[in-house]
């Protein structure tokens, strides 16, 4: 989330069902989220967990993505996803 801010990007949000919580923080000052409540501009999706898969699906991002907003797909989690604005590597 660090290199994000130095882009000028103000606010992130960092989930991971899989991570430590007092490693994130303690090792890169990351306070995880545990559950996700809020809607955004942007959704990076940087894990592929089994469960990150299975919560990821057009439900999910109608409820938590803005009008016009972005889905960054890092591993191509979200393939099946319509509708959206998406970003693959």
């Amino acid at each position: 989330s660090t290199e994000l801010q130095a882009f000028g990007i103000r606010h992130v949000d960092v989930f991971d069902t899989r991570a430590n919580v007092t490693e994130a923080l303690q090792t890169y000052n990351i306070t995880l989220l545990p559950q996700i409540t809020d809607r955004y501009d942007t959704i990076i999706v940087a894990v592929a967990h089994d469960e990150i898969r299975e919560m990821l699906n057009q439900h999910f991002f109608s409820q938590h993505l803005q009008k016009n907003g972005i889905v960054a797909d890092v591993y191509g989690v979200c393939r099946e996803l319509k509708n959206v604005d998406m970003w693959r590597l």
